[in-house]
């Protein structure tokens, strides 16, 4: 018979003896996406009377969580409200190729061909998802988990457009 009240501890990758890594191989030389600290600043934050956002702790902290891969390709994405992978027009504004973004999902989803190989310590998972507290008008970042700790595999950020037309 077990007590259902007994308190059990689940061991945890925080609880390990040395320090987690996380490694970014560069998959492609010429491929054009920076790897970058996350910043604390945002635009819709600025805005607030006297900055007052910056005050919640918990959000700044957010702000800060993490890395950011910027692409150096503008481009303008627009989806038709479709299902296939056609419903998603992308025109690249700038740039060379490579071009990282495409429709592979359909349902107005874009995907970013991230060139990278992620590789962290052994029992460490990797969260893929857009910038905290950074909004984007008519498109939501899609959240995924790399099991970092053995893919053999690049990886992808996916966002999905939200407003047919936008």
């Amino acid at each position: 018979m077990t007590d259902a009240t007994a308190v059990r501890e689940i061991p945890s990758p925080a609880a390990a003896t040395t320090p987690p890594r996380l490694l970014a191989y560069r998959t492609h030389p010429t491929a054009a996406m920076s790897l970058e600290p996350a910043p604390s600043k945002r635009d819709w934050m600025d805005a607030t009377p006297q900055r007052f956002a910056y005050r919640c702790l918990p959000m700044l902290i957010a702000n800060e969580a993490g890395w950011v891969l910027r692409s150096a390709h503008a481009l303008l994405a627009t989806w038709d409200g479709g299902n296939g992978n056609d419903a998603v027009a992308i025109e690249y504004l700038s740039g060379e190729p490579p071009y990282p973004a495409g429709s592979h999902f359909g349902h107005g989803i874009v995907t970013w061909s991230l060139p990278y190989l992620f590789r962290t310590s052994p029992g460490w998972n990797l969260l893929l998802r857009g910038a905290a507290n950074w909004p984007k008008d008519g498109a939501i970042p899609l959240e995924g988990v790399v099991e970092s700790d053995w893919s053999v595999a690049t990886a992808t950020m996916n966002w999905k457009l939200t407003r047919p037309g936008l």
